[in-house]
């Protein structure tokens, strides 16, 4: 096997690695928004007393699957996000303390909070109607999801690069591993 042979695998090792992560994250971030959904779901029926949301678990299935419509419908203003989210998670060396757990979850909930309200504030001028129509009280509510969401793909991101142990691209550049230095010798 010959050595450029050698660097292509580990750089396809690598970058198999991060796809996986990212994919593992957005995931992660997709699931925590819809718990975090059924959870607010589950209490805006708890006042509801009819014959059909008597029982528990009608209530909690009503909820699980207007959470889950939620989310499906909340995709295409996801997308672009995740977009910004990739060069970021890729080329950011993995030794910044970007990558810190509670530094990197934190940042993602606040990009969370601002992505919604730039989504809402970019679709307000781009519809008809009154300039800078937003609906304020709805976009409060509306960012406890959106800080779960960006939070939870932020924190999964940096638990899995600590627990892939992946380079980013940035770093499989400069850096020299221990294959180059060996056959270098």
């Amino acid at each position: 096997m010959k050595r450029g042979d050698l660097e292509t695998g580990t750089a396809r090792d690598a970058s198999a690695k991060q796809i996986t992560g990212a994919t593992l994250s957005f995931l992660a971030g997709l699931a925590a928004l819809w718990l975090s959904l059924t959870i607010a779901g589950l209490v805006g029926l708890g006042h509801a007393h009819t014959e059909l949301l008597a029982s528990p678990s009608v209530r909690i299935s009503i909820a699980s699957v207007l959470a889950l419509v939620i989310c499906v419908l909340a995709i295409p203003l996801i997308v672009p996000w995740l977009v910004a989210f990739l060069p970021a998670y890729l080329f950011i060396p993995r030794k910044s303390i970007l990558w810190k757990w509670w530094v990197c979850t934190l940042a993602g909930v606040i990009v969370g909070v601002l992505a919604l309200w730039i989504d809402a504030l970019v679709y307000s001028l781009l519809t008809d109607g009154p300039s800078f129509s937003i609906n304020v009280p709805l976009l409060k509510s509306a960012s406890i999801p959106a800080a779960v969401l960006g939070g939870a793909i932020c924190f999964t991101a940096a638990i899995g690069a600590r627990i892939f142990k992946a380079v980013s691209h940035s770093e499989a550049n400069f850096c020299e591993g221990p294959l180059k230095r060996s056959q270098t010798a």
